[in-house]
């Protein structure tokens, strides 16, 4: 899968960070339903600023694809 510019990667962790925000939604209601989104920008922005430097130890360790990954329990 090498669409958007051949870095699949990256638009994958880009689209999972969209998936969990929330900037519209009360935290409180959130909260109450059992769900944990993102409700703050400056939260936003430092999960980006993480993902950014976990895909590039990603990239070094070889991961080319973020359904490579398994959760380690």
């Amino acid at each position: 899968m090498t669409g958007r510019g051949g870095n699949c990667f990256v638009y994958q962790t880009e689209q999972a960070l969209k998936e969990i925000q929330q900037f519209d939604r009360s935290k409180r209601e959130a909260r109450a339903m059992g769900e944990k989104r993102v409700h703050s920008v400056a939260t936003m922005e430092k999960a980006v600023s993480v993902s950014q430097n976990f895909v590039k130890w990603a990239k070094d360790q070889g991961v080319k694809d973020l359904y490579q990954l398994k959760r380690a329990l």
